[in-house]
């Protein structure tokens, strides 16, 4: 087999991006695939996750974008498309790719779980914790500060942050019960 082969190229940066956790060369890697072979859609929604990885936003969109031109209807670009948009706090377009994935493939049960987090993330009551959950997240290891620090500086306002956290911990369930009661759509 060719060593320049794009498929190498793009499996490679396929391993440098799950297991290696090195998105720069698995960037390089991608890029000589799509060099190789500009038409496929895969290689794009590669490009668009590593770009993600990168905190490329506007490049990954359109890398992910191109890759919906090239294949409308590939369940991995729908679904990777969805997990961007819904990690951009977009919940509204994410939910549509999602559905689209779960009306490909309706068994994964990977796809399934992240298309119920995108219904409840665009419902109006769900959304500020959604988005109090994914600035957390941004934090890193600063998040525990930040908490520290509200919990110092709010003591006045112990009782509302304790009602704050407390539904913080609810949300989900409730949310996940009101979903299989057929309440939210």
């Amino acid at each position: 087999m060719d060593p320049d082969h794009d498929l190498i190229h793009y499996w490679y940066a396929e391993f440098l991006l799950q297991n290696r956790q090195q998105p720069d060369r698995a960037l390089d890697h991608i890029q000589r695939a799509l060099e190789l072979d500009p038409g496929d859609a895969d290689y794009y929604t590669l490009h668009g996750r590593i770009l993600w990885e990168k905190k490329k936003p506007k490049a990954a969109r359109e890398a992910f974008q191109t890759a919906l031109r090239l294949d409308p209807e590939g369940l991995n670009i729908h679904y990777n498309y969805g997990l961007f948009l819904l990690n951009q706090n977009r919940p509204k377009p994410a939910f549509q790719h999602l559905r689209e994935a779960v009306r490909i493939d309706p068994g994964d049960p990977d796809i399934r779980e992240t298309f119920l987090l995108s219904l409840k993330a665009k419902h109006p009551v769900y959304r500020p914790f959604r988005s109090w959950a994914l600035f957390m997240s941004r934090m890193g290891r600063w998040r525990w500060l930040l908490i520290i620090g509200l919990f110092i500086f709010l003591r006045p306002l112990f009782l509302l942050h304790l009602l704050f956290v407390i539904l913080f911990w609810m949300v989900d369930p409730l949310f996940n019960f009101l979903v299989r009661r057929g309440w939210i759509k």
